[in-house]
């Protein structure tokens, strides 16, 4: 884009150094998702708190993507209620390696929780192809969503959609041929090859076990499983989106990009797409720095923070409306 758009917030970016503190009671839900699928997710935080939803990224799990980063720990501090699973194909969930299992039923996953969970509308908040999954689940029910934030990915629709598919198909290919010892490594602070594959899993990422335990044939069961689910995730969840059911959005979406994140054109595209959209890049960072970095957490709250003040501001409005409306009768 040429020169800056009014429209974008620009920060710096200051990566968080370390690792959050992980509780020493983690409470995990299963849900019988049927043809022996099993989904786990986390429901913490007071019941009758604003609650969120986190979808995390491909191949990630809720200690990676929400734990290590403060992102967790920051909502539940908060005062929010948090819901978070890891998705089929993913951490502690079952690995499918049939392609039917997934796209639209991943979705569908999303409604059994919160219907399991007894809430009838969330903030969706996800990253990477978890920005794709709250951005596809808001679109399909938007009577479920009350704001959707998301980051690291954006809506890759159309021709978007076709670079998007072959970009992963790439990466699926290098991961294919690379043992779980290479790919073992716990954050991103520590050098990998083609920068995917972090595998944290509990309570710790150690290669030994990923090599000797986690692998079949040689090859990952997060990168198996990961393999199988990205060509119909894009084709449901991404490319079964359509412009339309974005313009459509009623709710305050908000997202945030690394500047020298290779996705970023799928979000930024989203500025002359979806009304009202608020878009923050962190300067010189890229698709994992953004994640971990402290403008991260901040822009989420920030996100929820406006969001509920909006949604205060028209139930007043409603309210209001409604007690004219009785006065005059």
């Amino acid at each position: 884009m040429g020169g800056r758009d009014s429209r974008v917030t620009w920060t710096a970016g200051h990566t968080r150094s370390g690792w959050a503190s992980i509780r020493s009671i983690f409470p995990d839900k299963e849900l019988d998702c049927g043809k022996g699928i099993v989904v786990r997710y986390i429901d913490m935080g007071p019941r009758t708190a604003e609650p969120l939803f986190l979808f995390h990224g491909w191949i990630a799990n809720i200690v990676e993507a929400w734990l290590a980063n403060g992102v967790l720990d920051d909502l539940l501090n908060a005062g929010y209620r948090v819901i978070a699973w890891e998705a089929r194909g993913c951490g502690r969930s079952t690995k499918s390696y049939d392609k039917t299992d997934y796209g639209k039923p991943v979705i569908d996953d999303w409604l059994r929780i919160l219907d399991a969970c007894g809430v009838e509308k969330v903030h969706n908040i996800g990253y990477s192809m978890g920005a794709e999954l709250a951005i596809c689940a808001a679109a399909k029910h938007p009577d479920r969503v009350k704001s959707l934030c998301v980051g690291g990915s954006g809506w890759a629709g159309g021709d978007f959609g076709l670079a998007h598919q072959e970009h992963m198909e790439k990466i699926g290919q290098c991961c294919h041929w690379q043992d779980g010892a290479t790919l073992g490594v716990p954050c991103s602070k520590v050098p990998n090859p083609f920068m995917v594959a972090r595998l944290c899993w509990y309570p710790c990422c150690v290669s030994y076990l990923i090599s000797n335990v986690m692998c079949e044939d040689g090859i990952p069961r997060d990168l198996r499983a990961g393999l199988t689910l990205f060509p119909e995730h894009c084709r449901d969840n991404v490319k079964g989106v359509t412009e339309a059911e974005l313009r459509a959005l009623a709710i305050p979406v908000s997202g945030l990009m690394g500047e020298l994140d290779p996705e970023r054109k799928y979000l930024e595209r989203l500025l002359d797409i979806v009304p009202g959209f608020r878009f923050t890049i962190i300067s010189g960072a890229d698709h994992m720095q953004a994640m971990d970095s402290v403008e991260y957490r901040d822009f989420v709250r920030g996100h929820l923070e406006a969001a509920i003040s909006r949604q205060s501001g028209n139930d007043r409005e409603r309210t209001h409306e409604r007690l004219t409306a009785s006065a005059a009768m």
